[in-house]
Parts: C-alpha cells; structure tokens; sequence
C-alpha cells in the first residue's frame, strides 16, 4: 500500500475528507496545514502574513520539508494532509482537491475553527485565499522549481466544490484501492465553464443527447474535454452533455484536461489566453447560468 498525499486549493475540505479516510482505512494522518497554523500563531502572526514571512525565511519551509521526507520513508501507509508532500513522497498516491475561489471563501470564512485567520467578511476572505495561494505559488516555484497548480503532478483531481467529504472520500478509495494510479480529474458540471452559446438549447434539445450518443457511438460518460485558465476550467468539447448531467443528477463528471499551463497553446495552435478571450463571453454565461436553473428547477419539480 502507499502514502496518500492530499493537497489542493485553501478551503477545499482537505482536512475533513483526510478524517474520513482515516477513519475508513484505517490510516494516521499527519497535517502540515496544523503544524503550518501552530507556527504562525507562535509568532504572533496570520496564517497570510506568515506564509509571506516564510517566502525570506526558507528555514521554516525546509523543517517541515524534512519532517515530510521522514515520515514519508517509513513503511507503514500514512495520509498525508499537506501542500508539498506529493513531491517529497514521490512513489505516493497524489490527491488534489480543488474548489471554487467563491466556495472556499465561504467556507473559511464560516470555519471557527480556523483560530489566527478570521475575516470581517466573505470578501475579504476571498481576498486572503487569492493573495495566500500567490504567496505559496510564488514561494514554492523559487524554492522547488515546482508549480502546485499543474494538474499533471497528481494521480486524481477532484471538485469539492458542491459534493460532500464523504462523496470524495468515496472516489479517492476507489481509485487507490483499485490502484488506479493515472491522471484522472472529476469537476461539478457546475463548476464548469462555457465558451460557446447555449441560447438555442431547450431542456428536450438537452436531453437528446443519450440517442445521439448513443448513434455516434460516443457515451455521456466519456470525459469532457476542458481548459484550465487562471485556476478556472472551460468548457473545450461537451457542453450538452455537461447539461445533460445536471438532469440525470450527476454530481461529478470525469474530464480530460487539454492543457496544463496557462501559457501553452491548443493543438490549433492558438494560444490558451487568446481562445479564452474569443470564445468565453459574459452573456454566453448568463444564458449558460439561467439554462442549468432552469434545468435543476425542472428536475426538482420546481417547473
């Protein structure tokens, strides 16, 4: 059996889905994230304003570096709750847990337990969550040479954004119970985003889909081709069937990333940044939101 690292975005429930697992697989978890808040509180300092001290003082990060590549080098299988230890503990099964900005400031923000990082609002918490994961991006590119937000260094990614722990406790023993160790990725079809109109789309348009599926020789449930831009997710091919999920209820839907930086180009050879410019307008998502309300209104009955 191997380690489990867990990472991913601030407020992505990485500590409560590790208890779940814990307490299923019968794993001890070890927390960087406690240790890293314990650190700060001892000087007197938020969780934001010490994580910017560390980026002058490397010392801290290279204690908690060799506490990881320690614990990482004994035998027995432990989850690893912590931002770096997928690279210390290289042979481990690595977990990434993202969730939306909007999403997580609410979580921290309403989360009591968070001691030294309270926010006078959700907005300010967004603020914080945004400036923090800079600072740790920044810090650990000019310390590590590595880049935390490209997906292609994990085993599994998934969206915590609108599943419960225990749902993503679920996909996370699957995958690893069933040594699935490739590089999967489960977003919400809510969290998706559009790059093309859906103004023409009606719910029977929608749901067609299965026949045409179906005569294409092409399934609802083969992944859905996606662009990650800025630590958002487009949607690149599939956006009936991102649609068509909302009717069948299905709360997370696996995707095939086709980039992993923001800076490389399609195979069209147009560049991330200039296809997310043409093709993602403001009111294509308007039209977008109000269709997937209208769609859940319809299914829960509503309509």
């Amino acid at each position: 059996m191997r380690h489990i690292t867990i990472t991913g975005s601030l407020g992505s429930g990485k500590s409560v889905v590790s208890s779940i697992l814990k307490e299923r697989l019968g794993l001890e978890v070890e927390s960087i994230g406690s240790l890293l808040r314990r650190m700060a509180q001892d000087y007197g300092m938020s969780t934001n304003d010490f994580n910017k001290y560390m980026e002058t003082h490397p010392e801290f990060d290279h204690e908690l570096d060799n506490f990881v590549k320690s614990e990482g080098l004994k035998p027995t299988p432990k989850i690893f709750d912590s931002r770096l230890a997928w690279h210390f503990i290289p042979q481990s099964f690595k977990v990434y847990l993202y969730v939306k900005d909007e999403i997580a400031a609410e979580r921290v923000y309403n989360d009591v337990g968070r001691i030294n990082e309270k926010h006078e609002n959700i907005g300010t918490a967004l603020a914080n969550i945004i400036q923090r994961r800079n600072s740790e991006v920044h810090r650990f590119k000019i310390q590590y040479n590595i880049d935390l937000e490209n997906f292609s260094n994990y085993n599994l990614v998934v969206d915590t954004s609108y599943s419960s722990p225990s749902t993503i406790a679920d996909i996370i023993i699957a995958n690893y119970q069933n040594k699935v160790f490739s590089n999967e990725i489960w977003l919400s079809p809510y969290t998706l985003i559009p790059t093309q109109s859906s103004k023409n789309l009606s719910f029977e348009n929608i749901q067609s889909i299965d026949n045409e599926s179906k005569e294409f020789d092409r399934y609802p449930e083969d992944p859905i081709k996606v662009i990650v831009f800025n630590n958002k997710f487009y949607i690149y091919d599939g956006h009936k069937r991102v649609l068509n999920s909302i009717i069948k209820r299905i709360s997370l839907l696996p995707c095939r990333l086709m980039n992993f930086k923001n800076d490389e180009t399609l195979a069209s050879g147009q560049a991330i940044r200039e296809y997310i410019q043409e093709n993602c307008k403001e009111e294509d998502l308007c039209d977008w939101n109000d269709l997937k309300a209208y769609i859940k209104d319809k299914v829960d009955g509503n309509e």
